[in-house]
């Protein structure tokens, strides 16, 4: 029941223009994912475990004392969207491979979507942790 939320949460990403995206622990181990056939999920995965990894490593650098919320970079052909789901001791990280945008609304519409599929995972995810 909970991976089948969370891909149809990561399908609507897919219908409303991401290229690929995943739920993931943050290992970087697949909980469900969509992509395109260009795309590589477990690769997304590690990536995105591994960009969360150091953000948490600058965290402590910089003696931060807040969360991560939310990781973007971007290129001309392509922007990464990482999300960090914490749920208790728990941390998940949801993954956004999305078209580069045009201008702020369209980039706005993409952040306004992965703030809907964080919303939307939580319930599932909740109830994998209490597994």
């Amino acid at each position: 029941m909970s991976t089948r939320v969370l891909n149809q949460v990561l399908s609507t990403l897919e219908e409303n223009g991401f290229m690929a995206s995943v739920f993931a622990n943050a290992d970087g181990l697949i909980l469900a994912s969509t992509k395109t056939e260009q795309m590589n999920d477990k690769i997304i995965a590690a990536m995105v475990a591994l960009l969360s990894e150091s953000a948490e490593k600058a965290k402590e650098e910089l003696e931060l004392s807040t969360d991560l919320i939310e990781i973007r970079i971007k290129w001309g052909d392509l922007t990464i969207w990482c999300r960090n789901i914490k749920i208790d001791d728990s941390a998940f990280l949801l993954a956004g491979i999305a078209p580069p945008v045009q201008n702020n609304e369209e980039e706005e519409y993409q952040s306004n979507l992965m703030d809907w599929a964080v919303e939307n995972s939580m319930p599932p995810l909740k109830k994998l942790v209490s597994l």
